[in-house]
């Protein structure tokens, strides 16, 4: 797809919504779906599908792509005085990886991930684990401002629509991977209209679970949950485009009633310099 030559305007949302708003009700007959935490964890799972039969699709990928050294980068050496270098509080190579997120160093935590991803015993990996790794790698390199090594990854990494279950249809990669590689995947490729259609075909799927989810509260708070928050990503990847009234008419169309949203609407008020609108979202 080819970039855009002028960012959404007010006039012109993002994409076209044929289904309605984020948090629409569509007519599904209603199945339940196990539910999962809204943060990353090892263990979360993809809700439940319908039986899902269709021999014009490929044969499901497997998890040996990710295992390939050839798709991560070298990490530059931090510019770190030699004091703080030397320090006996920087780690050494006995720390795990749940020991260096808490710590705080992102940057060894991102290197020992592809450590594991890409060692001669990660193919015995189990599906969870690689997805884990992948996050954690991703995650720590735009959390210490290396998006740009992150979004060339992602695209090598591919489509993660591509790891599907084949007897259900449903994406194997955990809900929580697929944001974050839905952003960095359009900035890969680098179309930043690219990382608002990733998240709109996010919301598409959210909100059909959230349908399918009936009378299962639980479920259906958290596809809920989830729609709130891509709305807010969409948002933010309108402002990443330069359309700040765009994004603002965008937030505004969101169903309000949680603190994310209005903490979202009250910083773009701000921006765009309307300080007495923006003390009226409420916080």
């Amino acid at each position: 797809m080819s970039q855009p030559s002028s960012p959404p305007s007010a006039s012109r949302p993002p994409l076209s919504r044929p289904s309605g708003p984020i948090l629409g009700t569509i007519q599904t007959p209603a199945s339940p779906g196990p539910s999962s935490p809204l943060r990353p964890s090892p263990s979360s799972r993809q809700p439940a599908h319908a039986t899902f039969q269709d021999s014009s699709l490929p044969a499901p990928r497997d998890l040996s792509h990710l295992l390939r050294p050839e798709l991560y980068h070298v990490l530059p050496r931090a510019q770190v005085p030699p004091a703080f270098r030397d320090s006996s509080r920087q780690p050494d190579s006995s720390w795990s990886i749940d020991s260096l997120l808490s710590g705080g160093h992102f940057g060894p935590a991102a290197i020992a991930a592809v450590q594991q991803l890409t060692s001669p015993g990660s193919k015995a990996l189990e599906e969870s684990h690689v997805f884990r790794l992948v996050y954690t790698r991703l995650a720590c390199l735009t959390l210490i401002d290396k998006t740009a090594l992150a979004a060339a990854e992602a695209k090598s990494l591919g489509d993660l629509n591509d790891f599907f279950d084949p007897e259900t249809g449903a994406c194997r990669a955990p809900w929580h991977l697929r944001v974050l590689h839905a952003r960095l995947y359009g900035l890969g490729l680098g179309e930043p209209r690219r990382v608002v259609m990733g998240y709109y075909d996010l919301v598409r799927e959210a909100r059909m679970e959230h349908a399918r989810a009936g009378e299962h509260h639980e479920t259906r708070a958290l596809w809920a949950a989830r729609l709130g928050d891509l709305g807010i990503r969409v948002a933010t990847a309108l402002v990443d485009m330069g359309d700040l009234v765009g994004a603002k008419v965008h937030l505004e169309s969101l169903p309000g009633g949680h603190d994310e949203l209005e903490l979202a609407q009250a910083l773009l008020l701000l921006w765009l310099g309307d300080v007495k609108q923006a003390r009226l979202c409420g916080l």
